[in-house]
């Protein structure tokens, strides 16, 4: 064997032989895992991710409608005749832009509020698990 060639045995791991034993058996004892708290914030994960999905379904509803009112708006600026249409179609933008970022404000509210939700709830199983 040469001198520069690799040894045969690996160097121990920093983190001890528990995290390498569960990386490579981690499949055989997910049941193990997952009877833990841990659980309760994996559910949580799961719930958060179809929360996000909603949320966001919402937000490019809005988004589309958006984009068409203020297509429409533009056209009605550039087809203006007269300083009062002008002014008009102006505050009518701003009360749609108001309009939109009143639903975005909604949209984000009520996604932060499941959120908590579901994290609360889970906060509140892992320390019944953790009791029992």
């Amino acid at each position: 064997m040469s001198a520069n060639a690799p040894s045969a045995t690996p160097s121990p791991s920093p983190f001890g032989t528990a995290l390498p034993q569960w990386w490579v058996h981690g499949a055989d004892r997910a049941g193990d895992m997952m009877s833990l708290p841990w659980k309760a914030f994996w559910d949580a994960g799961i719930a958060s991710q179809k929360v996000y999905t909603e949320a966001l379904n919402r937000e490019l509803e809005l988004l589309r409608a958006t984009q068409q009112r203020f297509g429409k708006s533009c056209q009605d600026i550039a087809a203006c005749r007269k300083p009062q249409d002008m002014m008009t179609i102006q505050s009518s933008l701003l009360s749609e832009m108001c309009e939109v970022a009143s639903a975005q404000a909604k949209v984000a509210s009520e996604t932060v509020e499941q959120l908590r939700g579901c994290y609360t709830a889970a906060a509140q199983e892992a320390v019944e698990a953790r009791k029992a």
